[in-house]
């Protein structure tokens, strides 16, 4: 039972459909199990079992969500199995008609995070938070490098301008694949002096030189790229994933952390 989400996935359905299909699923089938089995066997024993068994078969992913701060996303999904197994509990055993307000509820907390929790869910998995935007802290450190045209970019081009700042490296895939969402961004708004978009390169050991503002090249954008002379400038930001995506205010403190869409979004609607 507790690989039966798995064939979703492998025909390409989205996690976050694995994980509303998930709930009705566990529930049905462990209601099911309840009545084949605890006839022979106590009911603590076929829910220990259950338990047990889904926890067996997401091992790998449980123990890397506990190894890995970055990987905790996935506990979501395994708690929605468990609020499914427990749900089919309560309906086999409950009273016919208290019964139905524990499922109820716990239906509408699986169609929430269908709809919004999940995102809130994974950018606090990724980032710490839930909807990007941070207490404003200003960084005391001094930022220095080149762009793809050979022009020094320093603290002093940040000032009294709202900044994106978005952290790539060049063996991040989901970075290129939001690239164009960038590349859109600065075309509406590359006029307009009071805001400064940067694509900051993350150095890796294997890079050749100049490969970051070649690749970026090669697939057309336009947007500037920050290649730092310090290759821990992401750390000192605080970035440990990529991509990551920094709003700098006007006094160049950080007031958002999180995924490009949102910090975009962010930035336009206080434009208007």
């Amino acid at each position: 039972m507790n690989l039966l989400p798995v064939p979703l996935r492998l025909l390409g359905v989205e996690t976050y459909y694995v994980l509303l299909i998930s709930f009705p699923l566990f529930l049905v089938l462990s209601y099911l199990t309840f009545r084949r089995y605890v006839t022979s066997v106590t009911t603590s024993t076929v829910l220990f079992g259950l338990i047990t068994g889904l926890c067996l078969a997401c091992f790998e992913p449980i123990i890397l969500s506990i190894r890995f701060k970055l990987q905790i996303y996935f506990l979501l999904h395994v708690f929605i199995r468990i609020l499914g197994i427990i749900c089919g509990l309560i309906l086999w055993k409950g009273r016919s008609k208290v019964k139905i307000v524990p499922v109820f509820a716990a239906s509408l907390l699986t169609v929430f995070v269908f709809f919004n929790g999940d995102d809130l869910w994974k950018h606090y998995a990724t980032y710490e938070n839930f909807t990007g935007r941070v207490t404003p802290r200003k960084f005391d450190f001094q930022v220095d490098g080149l762009d793809q045209n050979g022009t020094l970019i320093t603290n002093r081009t940040f000032e009294n301008k709202v900044v994106l700042l978005d952290f790539w490296n060049t063996r991040c895939g989901f970075c290129f694949e939001q690239f164009p969402i960038l590349q859109a961004f600065y075309e509406r708004q590359k006029n307009n002096p009071s805001i400064g978009i940067f694509a900051v390169n993350k150095p890796l050991e294997e890079d050749r030189i100049r490969q970051a503002f070649e690749m970026i090249e090669e697939h057309g954008y336009t947007f500037p790229v920050l290649f730092p002379s310090d290759q821990d400038l992401p750390e000192k930001y605080g970035v440990v994933v990529y991509p990551t995506t920094l709003v700098l205010d006007a006094n160049s403190k950080v007031v958002y952390r999180g995924e490009l869409k949102s910090a975009i979004s962010m930035i336009e609607s206080e434009l208007k």
